[in-house]
């Protein structure tokens, strides 16, 4: 929702007000998301929220490169320390509540990990992580993390492995990509509406099916708004999703919040937890 061009800054601070407001207490933002502008437009939400109100994490080894969203992958230390510098100045905050690798290879994993530990030890974040795929759980320098990321799919036997096993090493779990909308026939392969993020989703949707990278389960357009939120907060600790339209937010709040769960339960400081 930080693009510019896709999602106007006055915009993107109404939506992140209205997500307060609604309770919602947990942003998760990436160095290189929307060409920085996402860790911008969070830290002029972060300047109006307070900073002791609400849990923010990061994610490095993503760099963009030009102006349009392409990125690229670089796990180096002094490259994450450049970027974790960088993010730190967008945010406006000197200590993260959660600093995580950005989707690493398996060879990235150990020296990216060994500089999460020592951001750590500087005090810059007080726990660090993984996003990464579900396969990737059995690799045993993840044992060393507090928190791991993985796609919000229970359904899927090698992410059910990867939340079982993940749980007994005790760590918080946080599920991502947990609602990816799939239409039937001919209406899928059309835009929602006619606003530039529409069309910028539907752009994004087309290249996923062609790259056959659905990576998450799919809901239908008639369940409950926010569904798949509440099923993956069954198996996580936390779940994050993306939006740019204030509806939807509500709407997921509403879902979250009929579940039982309080979403404002989360605080900075005693990190992420259900």
């Amino acid at each position: 929702m930080a693009w510019p061009w896709v999602v106007s800054r006055t915009e993107g601070r109404i939506l992140l007000r209205m997500a307060f407001e609604s309770g919602i207490r947990f942003f998760d933002t990436g160095h290189s998301y929307c060409g920085g502008h996402a860790e911008e437009l969070l830290g002029e939400a972060i300047r109006e929220f307070g900073r002791q109100q609400i849990v923010i994490s990061t994610k490095l080894g993503t760099h963009p490169v030009g102006r349009f969203g392409r990125v690229r992958k670089g796990f180096a230390a002094d490259e994450l320390r450049s970027s974790l510098n960088v993010s730190l100045r967008r945010l406006g905050v000197e200590e993260l509540d959660a600093l995580f690798l950005h989707s690493p290879s398996e060879l990235d994993l150990e020296p990216g990990i060994a500089f999460l530990e020592s951001a750590r030890a500087l005090g810059l974040s007080r726990l660090i992580g993984v996003s990464i795929e579900p396969h990737q759980w059995r690799s045993p320098v993840i044992t060393r993390c507090d928190a791991v990321m993985i796609r919000s799919d229970a359904g899927d036997p090698v992410v059910a492995e990867a939340i079982a096993g993940l749980r007994s090493q005790g760590k918080h779990l946080i599920g991502k990509r947990a609602i990816r909308r799939r239409r039937p026939g001919l209406r899928g392969w059309l835009p929602r509406g006619g606003r530039r993020a529409d069309l910028w989703y539907w752009a994004r949707e087309v290249k996923d099916r062609f790259r056959d990278r659905s990576g998450a389960a799919t809901t239908s357009e008639d369940r409950m708004p926010g569904a798949s939120l509440v099923e993956a907060l069954k198996e996580f600790d936390s779940v994050v999703f993306g939006s740019t339209r204030a509806l939807h937010v509500a709407q997921n709040v509403l879902a979250v919040r009929s579940s039982g769960i309080d979403p404002s339960a989360y605080r900075s400081g005693g990190g992420p937890t259900r």
